[in-house]
């Protein structure tokens, strides 16, 4: 689970790091666009694996002495006070630190929808988790495991769905910081089945999901970005419902578990290196945007476009590394570990 955690942390911070080059194609080198677009895919396996994570973890039976209240004392209000809190230390950085003109009704619009920082939208999301962890609880306990996975299945196929009606000229769906967690309900239940289930697939099928996953969103988004074929929403493959990103994220999984419990196992370093970096993934999650934006603007200071190769190797090979070290000291410091935990 902590190796998880970890892949799922970096994850977020790789989309972050090579969007502006993936989002701009056209004015890119097709060669460099195509790598920043299989980073970007790779990457794209995160949010699911922190929600698999999470329904693993808040659904497992061992969880039954727990009762509604803790869940949403402990844990919802805690998301909740961090989304107001990291909402307003983005607002002050977009205002102070990217010198955008923010009005009192941009303001309001990106707080509702989740957007006041880019990543900041996962917290509405498992805040509504949390609200509807206790029937989800009562619901897995009481059914046989069969059941669960049809169940799982279906509410996949209904998220799947509404992305690609989503995806349609007219048609874009409504997510705010009330309804965002719907679509992930199937996210967060395979979670639960994958701890249950004695299936394991063999090496080259997890293998072959997981790069089919990868390679046939980054290979389609450039034939719809470069008009070979025309659709309406070019990057609607990098949404995290799409099925094929739900094949990513499940052939991750069993990848981690397969390979790092070899890994590990010889390696007590490697265990405990791992586990005190998984107690830093909710400081990286919501500090990492800050430090690439500061470090693209402030330190790069061209745009990504100007030179992409190397504004990919920095934000990569350097910001990222440093948000994992920010995170780290943030929080290990007395009042900043209070925003982070």
């Amino acid at each position: 689970m902590d190796a998880l955690r970890v892949v799922s942390a970096l994850s977020v911070v790789l989309i972050h790091a090579v969007n502006p080059v993936t989002f701009s194609y056209g004015q890119v080198p097709v060669g460099i666009w195509v790598l920043s677009s299989v980073l970007n895919v790779m990457g794209r396996a995160s949010v699911p694996l922190f929600v698999m994570l999470s329904g693993a973890l808040l659904l497992h039976p061992s969880r039954q002495a727990e009762p509604a209240s803790v869940m949403f004392k402990k844990r919802l209000v805690r998301i909740i006070t961090l989304y107001f809190v990291w909402s307003a230390i983005y607002f002050v950085w977009r205002a102070f630190g990217l010198h955008e003109s923010l009005t009192s009704q941009s303001i309001l619009t990106d707080f509702l929808a989740g957007t006041a920082g880019e990543q900041l939208y996962f917290l509405p999301i498992i805040a509504g988790l949390y609200v509807a962890t206790p029937l989800l609880r009562a619901a897995v306990w009481s059914l046989p495991l069969r059941q669960v996975s049809r169940y799982t299945v279906v509410f996949m196929g209904i998220a799947a769905a509404s992305w690609l009606i989503g995806s349609l000229p007219g048609h874009a769906p409504s997510f705010n910081i009330v309804n965002q967690f719907v679509p992930f309900v199937g996210y967060y239940l395979l979670g639960f089945v994958l701890t249950q289930t004695s299936y394991r697939p063999s090496p080259r099928t997890m293998w072959n999901m997981y790069i089919a996953g990868v390679v046939l969103p980054a290979m389609l988004t450039l034939l719809f970005v470069s008009r070979t074929i025309p659709v309406y929403s070019p990057y609607f493959l990098y949404d995290f419902i799409n099925p094929l990103i739900v094949m990513q994220a499940i052939g991750a999984w069993f990848i981690v578990q397969r390979y790092y419990s070899r890994l590990s196992r010889p390696h007590d370093r490697l265990t405990r290196v791992v586990g005190y970096l998984a107690g830093a993934t909710l400081s990286l999650y919501v500090t990492h945007i800050i430090v690439l934006q500061f470090f693209a603007s402030y330190i790069i200071r061209f745009p990504a476009v100007q030179h992409p190769l190397l504004y990919l190797c920095l934000q990569v090979g350097i910001a990222g590394p440093l948000a994992m070290l920010t995170a780290v000291l943030v929080k290990h410091l007395p009042l900043a570990k209070r925003l982070v935990t």
